[in-house]
């Protein structure tokens, strides 16, 4: 989630949840600083108990004015001293680079890999015609980082195959339901795929590997375990294609990518009817 430690803030300001006299003197005590946290975790051992399996690589981008003097900042709360910490000015471009590459690269191979039966993300990431679907809707992020943050194309084409590297470990083999779970959050205005493509298409940018993998997360309903799945595929039996894309996307009419979702969505619930 994008700001999620400014959205935590804002319900612990609330004074529906927090005493007044607490918040008086709350910007002494606390405060609270969005970060970007790039590692991955599969799915556990249930008797591992703290013996947690991850990878090596890690990457912990933590903004830094919340801690600096000035206008509606804790001006006397430290900075913490914490080993591993990147300490930033501004946090966008290290949250829409992992966020649009990671997090798009994994749920891309989770969802294709589920609609051919794989077993694990590395195991479709072994599949050629999966691996190029997930090299291709990280080629246009990375379109989008580069003209929009300005990230040299060769550092960001460094750290696309890194992440390719990444979720295909064997050693990390995770379920692509587990990968998959949550599609309506994942299918959300500002996540994945529907956030990077969006801005892409207002652009006049190629958006196709993005749209291919987002109908294949319009597709992951009724999945076992995964509550939102169940949701979606009431969503989508329950709506017509316009108000699917409203209530699931967050997408505008007026927006260029609009009709092509509405596209997706047709085609997906007409699947569905054979």
């Amino acid at each position: 989630m994008i700001g999620a430690t400014d959205t935590l803030a804002g319900h612990i300001k609330d004074p529906k949840n927090t005493p007044e006299h607490r918040l008086e003197d709350h910007h002494e005590r606390a405060a609270y600083a969005n970060s970007a946290i790039d590692r991955i975790v599969p799915a556990q051992d249930p008797n591992s108990g703290l013996d947690v399996t991850l990878e090596k690589f890690y990457e912990w981008v933590v903004e830094a004015p919340p801690f600096q003097p000035g206008e509606n900042t804790a001006s006397n709360v430290e900075r913490p001293s914490i080993e591993g910490i990147k300490w930033v000015d501004n946090l966008l471009p290290f949250i829409e680079r992992k966020l649009f590459t990671v997090n798009t690269s994994h749920a891309t191979a989770a969802y294709f890999g589920y609609n051919r039966q794989k077993q694990t993300v590395d195991d479709a990431m072994r599949d050629k015609d999966i691996r190029n679907q997930v090299a291709a809707a990280i080629s246009e992020t990375a379109t989008l980082i580069v003209r929009k943050h300005g990230i040299a194309e060769e550092e960001q084409e460094a750290y696309k195959q890194k992440i390719m590297d990444r979720i295909s470990n064997p050693h990390l083999a995770d379920a692509v339901e587990r990968v998959g779970r949550a599609p309506l959050r994942k299918l959300g205005r500002k996540e994945r795929f529907i956030g990077p493509a969006a801005e892409l298409a207002e652009l006049g940018l190629d958006t196709t590997a993005l749209l291919e993998a987002a109908e294949m997360a319009f597709r992951f309903q009724n999945v076992e375990g995964d509550d939102e799945s169940k949701e979606l595929a009431k969503i989508m039996a329950e709506n017509d294609a316009e108000g699917v894309v409203a209530k699931v996307t967050g997408l505008r009419k007026t927006e260029k990518l609009y009709p092509k979702v509405l596209e997706i969505v047709q085609r997906v619930q007409a699947d569905s009817q054979d």
